[in-house]
């Protein structure tokens, strides 16, 4: 077997120091602080990432701060619109009102003369309209037309 052989034992250990010795150099040399430049860059752009996500976290939160700070003043100017059209409209309601129990008043007032001014005109005619009714009930039980002037003396004599 040739790897048994001792006399090849020395060029073996030749190439091999010779190999493991390229490799070290080269390793050591340039993939070595390659990896360190490429792992130092990660880790730069990491950390600029790391900030802009706090900075943007921070900006967050006080955009968040200003949105509910805007939001209840907006709530207090609706409620404030609010109350102030509930005011107005109250005072609107009022003064309708005020105003409709006046024509009410009027229209009341009115209708009452005009009740009053009928029941008189009534009262006064009432005689005319006894007689009247007295004549049409005679013409329809004796089918004859009735003596107005003898009704009229018969209204007089029972008043």
């Amino acid at each position: 077997m040739p790897q048994f052989d001792i006399s090849t034992y020395s060029s073996q250990i030749f190439w091999l120091a010779i190999i493991f010795s390229c490799l070290y150099l080269v390793i050591s040399k340039i993939i070595a602080p390659t990896s360190e430049k490429i792992l130092a860059n990660r880790q730069q752009i990491l950390d600029e990432y790391a900030n802009s996500a706090l900075t943007d976290a921070e900006n967050v939160k006080r955009i968040q701060k200003n949105y509910d700070n805007s939001f209840k003043q907006i709530l207090l100017a609706t409620e404030n619109i609010k109350q102030e059209t509930l005011s107005a409209i109250d005072q609107l309601m009022i003064a309708q009102r005020a105003t409709i129990d006046q024509d009410l008043a009027k229209q009341t007032a009115l209708a009452k003369d005009e009740m009053d001014q009928i029941i008189a005109s009534f009262e006064s005619t009432k005689h005319d309209a006894i007689i009247e009714l007295a004549g049409s009930i005679l013409q329809k039980i004796t089918q004859q037309p009735p003596n107005s002037q003898l009704l009229q003396e018969c209204y007089k004599k029972i008043k």
